[in-house]
């Protein structure tokens, strides 16, 4: 299974979701669920800003490598849920790709906090703000990933041998 958080360039918030979700999934061995990230208004090929990798790094997490991507038909594609930061993000997404329009949520909405409640934006603000923001997605970030590890195991425990 396939997550794809989007966000506007594909620097901060994004880049941050998808690195923690990942190191979720490392964590419990879900090799079957990962993580992508895109922006609406990416510049392909950017670093992730400086303070979004310090605050990663500070949990532990490697996001050097990420580069920013453009959210495009494949990608929204090959996503079995995309997770926008904020309802102008799921709203523009939809308005691109109103035949995937079902799978696109906010992480808030992920959270039990409901739409609305948009994840703020960091760019240009302070390793502190960085924080503040991964703080905020990462109650929604762990809802997401238990809810998609509680499908998974319902699933596999409904399979039956023929």
């Amino acid at each position: 299974m396939k997550v794809l958080f989007v966000c506007t360039g594909n620097t901060c918030r994004s880049p941050m979701a998808e690195g923690y979700f990942n190191h979720l999934c490392r964590q419990a061995g879900a090799e079957w669920l990962s993580a992508e990230s895109a922006g609406l208004y990416a510049r392909p090929g950017s670093a992730p800003s400086p303070q979004a990798t310090e605050t990663m790094k500070r949990l532990g997490i490697d996001i050097t490598a990420h580069r920013s991507t453009v959210l495009s038909p494949d990608l929204v594609q090959n996503a079995d849920r995309i997770i926008a930061m904020t309802e102008s993000h799921r709203s523009g997404a939809a308005a691109l790709f109103p035949a995937s329009a079902k799978k696109i949520r906010t992480l808030a909405e992920c959270g039990g906090t409901g739409v609305g409640k948009d994840i703020a934006d960091p760019f240009g603000g302070s390793l502190q703000t960085y924080q503040l923001c991964f703080e905020e997605m990462k109650q929604p970030l762990e809802s997401l990933f238990l809810d998609l590890l509680s499908a998974h195991k319902r699933e596999k425990s409904s399979f039956k041998i023929q």
